[in-house]
């Protein structure tokens, strides 16, 4: 009764006199498939009556399946291959290993007629559904109560795109589940692809998308996986192999089970006889033949990279630049899914110059270098580097490492009090030891590294031996807080107002006490070398769809940070640093301009050295990457032991041989000359501690006016000195400026 029902339909599908529109007979078609499944199922169980009561609501349930047709325009997850500036490739990375290929003659005529003998050897001539092979699953099915087999090469691809535009797991699982439902969707999205798609243009697709096992998706990565060739070139033998594995990919896994696979290759040479697509006597030469695998893995991610840091912070932009998907988990996706390119700024030259640089110096110990080589201007990232092997520690210290950059830190605080109308002519005494007036201080106060009292200095001296009390005082000028801005506009993301921990009080800022990466430290330096102009650094400066459309890509964000005259300024006060005494005398980069500053933390926990030409920016650090509890101190480097470490001793040459390698046989490019010093904008310089005319001096520099001066007494500061102000510092600048001036005796407001 049950077969007798499918059979009349499926004679009246092929009666010629009856047969209604192709559309309306493919609907037909599945509701007499879905009809025949479930009366197998019932009939033993309930009245004929409500049989046929069921066939009407599975018809109207049919009508009420849409197809999205999206599904068919989805891309299968594939590649995102990195190259660097140059175009050279320098890391893959992939969830599913997949090579697709074009068009059906870049596959092995081989692989066609396996595939096709084995999964749906009547392709080319039924529908969207194998008749013959459906009948044989049902009545399969119902002398084992299970529910499989029987698709044709249109449901199982539709089944895999399906898969592949899921959403969600939950979407995903949908159209992977083995149930009835399932098969009947499967059998509706069947129908809409052979209307869109030719068969050629199916087959190509489903070879694409369907999972050979061993991690190998697509016929293209399956060839290269387990024979190292391309699909054009697999044999009979190779193509029965892998014909065979698409049945169950787990079980017949040649590398897992070689005796299973075997014997699946086996019965894929029995149906290629059978449908006449390979000899007897060929088949039963091949069948005798060993696997002979040559299993090829393709490098997936870092570790397999030569340049596996760089490679590592790109995979880290992928996952968090908004760029890329608006949220963590579309970005995940957008990385799992692949299918394009991505154009790193790294220069290949460089970052081996950069490595080289660093292992000959120091090789492998516990002390270890790190550098990041910022190009100024454009944000773009060209190298970074570190003592380290990656596939030990993945920790990429350049970028991540927070360290503490001792002096480095100087030419910010210069910056900030340049802004604010601090003349670099003005002179102050710097006592080895010094206690502020207020804020935080170490006991005994704050100590020049060298132990030795200068005075009076201005800034070119000050930086030149990197005299620590002048900076103090400079700080407390300025503003700690203004200086904490300052480093964020140069380029220090852990000075963003957001989330840094840094107080009014404390003034150790400027000694660099606190902690940063390498890449910000070469970033601030870049913003200098540049005039002033910030950019944000990046590691990818294009994406490329794989017909090469060009994607969305981090945004350097390059803007006008600081004024061209502030920055030259710094620039060029940081020149007295190689000279003879300074702490860069021993620092040589022949034919280049080129300016640069040491860095030492407390108890030598981590020494640096920060500089830059007009083209290009680096930072050097040398510490214990375990923390400043362990200082640099009895480093081997070059072959010399060294005792003691400053930034100096090691990070100064190391940096110089860097850019001297890097700057070979280009032109010098000057400096330019700085311009006119201005008050920037609207706010209110700080003018507290220095001394009246010099205050007068900004004021009138801003166009802020003659101010209200009041005489008060003091007995830690010096007659002259502006004591106090109104408005504060950082404010809005009034029309009525008020500060109050020390004097030997108290007199009336002038």
């Amino acid at each position: 009764m049950v077969y007798y029902t499918c059979g009349v339909f499926f004679d009246e599908m092929a009666t010629p006199a009856t047969r209604p529109s192709k559309r309306k007979a493919l609907a037909g078609l599945g509701v007499a498939v879905l009809a025949g499944s479930l009366l197998v199922s019932a009939a033993a169980t309930v009245p004929a009556v409500l049989v046929g009561q069921q066939v009407n609501q599975t018809y109207d349930w049919w009508e009420s399946i849409e197809v999205d047709a999206a599904v068919f325009d989805v891309a299968l997850p594939g590649h995102v291959y990195v190259t660097d500036r140059d175009g050279n490739d320098i890391a893959t990375f992939y969830a599913e290993n997949r090579i697709p290929l074009e068009r059906l003659d870049q596959i092995s005529p081989a692989l066609i007629d396996a595939v096709l003998s084995v999964e749906d050897r009547e392709f080319y001539e039924h529908g969207p559904i194998d008749l013959t092979g459906t009948a044989r699953a049902l009545a399969r099915n119902l002398a084992t109560n299970s529910l499989q087999g029987g698709s044709s090469i249109s449901q199982q691809y539709a089944k895999l795109l399906r898969a592949a535009a899921g959403q969600s797991e939950q979407e995903r699982s949908a159209a992977t589940e083995t149930s009835l439902r399932r098969k009947v969707v499967e059998l509706k999205y069947a129908i809409a692809l052979e209307e869109r798609f030719t068969k050629d243009e199916i087959l190509l697709g489903y070879l694409n998308a369907a999972y050979f096992g061993d991690g190998a998706y697509g016929v293209g990565a399956a060839a290269h996986h387990y024979f190292g060739i391309e699909a054009s070139e697999l044999n009979h033998a190779q193509a029965a192999l892998l014909a065979g594995i698409l049945r169950n990919p787990g079980s017949y896994n040649p590398v897992d089970h070689p005796d299973r696979a075997l014997a699946r290759r086996s019965v894929a040479l029995n149906a290629m006889v059978a449908n006449g697509k390979l000899e007897q006597a060929v088949a039963d030469t091949l069948r005798e033949q060993p696997l002979e695998l040559s299993v090829t893995d393709l490098p997936n991610g870092c570790t397999d990279s030569p340049h596996p840091y760089y490679c590592d912070w790109v995979r880290a932009t992928l996952l968090e630049d908004e760029a890329f998907g608006a949220t963590a988990d579309e970005r995940r996706a957008n990385l799992d899914r692949g299918g394009f390119t991505v154009t790193a700024a790294l220069d290949s030259s460089t970052t081996a110059t950069a490595q080289r640089t660093l292992d000959e110096a120091l090789g492998r110990q516990d002390v270890a270098a790190a550098t990041a080589v910022v190009e100024p201007g454009t944000g773009h990232v060209l190298a970074i580097a570190a003592t380290r092997d990656y596939a030990d520690t993945q920790f990429n210290i350049p970028v991540q490492g927070q360290l503490q950059v001792g002096s480095t830190f100087k030419p910010i605080t210069v910056a900030a009090a340049l802004e604010e109308g601090f003349s670099p002519a003005t002179t102050m005494t710097s006592p080895h030891l010094y206690v502020p007036s207020s804020g935080n201080y170490p006991a005994g106060g704050f100590r020049n590294s060298d132990g030795r009292s200068r005075g009076p200095i201005a800034a070119t001296e000050a930086l030149k031996f990197s005299v620590n009390a002048w900076f103090v005082k400079l700080t407390e000028r300025t503003g700690v807080t203004d200086v904490a801005d300052m480093a964020f506009r140069l380029g220090m993301t852990s000075m963003d107002p957001a989330r840094r921990t840094v107080s009014e009080a404390d003034l150790s800022i400027t000694l660099g006490a606190f902690e940063t990466t390498v890449l910000d430290v070469a970033n601030v330096y870049a913003t200098l070398a540049a005039s002033g102009v910030a950019c944000s650094p990046v590691a990818i400066i294009a994406v490329s769809a794989a017909d090469g459309t060009a994607l969305p890509a981090p945004d350097p964000a390059c803007h006008q940070a600081l004024s061209p005259a502030v920055a030259d300024t710094v620039t060029a006060l940081l020149g007295s640093t190689d000279e003879p005494g300074g702490t860069a005398q021993d620092v040589t980069v022949p034919g280049q301009h080129w300016v640069g500053k040491t860095g030492t933390s407390n108890d030598f926990g981590a020494t640096w050295f920060a500089g830059y030409t007009r083209e290009v920016s680096s930072a050097v650090w040398v510490g214990d990457p375990r923390g400043p509890s362990y200082p640099t101190n009895n480093v081997t480097a070059w072959g010399e032991r060294h005792h003691r470490v400053y930034g100096a001793t090691i990070a100064a040459p190391l940096w110089g041989n860097l850019v001297t390698a890097l700057t070979a046989g280009q032109p010098a490019t000057a400096f330019p000359t700085p311009g006119p010093l201005t008050v920037s904008g609207f706010a209110m310089p700080n003018l507290v501690g220095t001394d009246l005319a010099h205050a007068r001096g900004v004021l009138t520099t801003a166009g802020l006016g003659e101010p209200v001066v009041q005489h008060v007494s003091s007995q830690s500061l010096p007659p002259g000195t502006v004591a106090a102000q109104e408005p504060l510092a950082g404010s809005h600048a009034a029309s009525a400026i008020v500060l109050q001036v020390v004097t030997d005796q108290d007199s009336a407001d002038e």
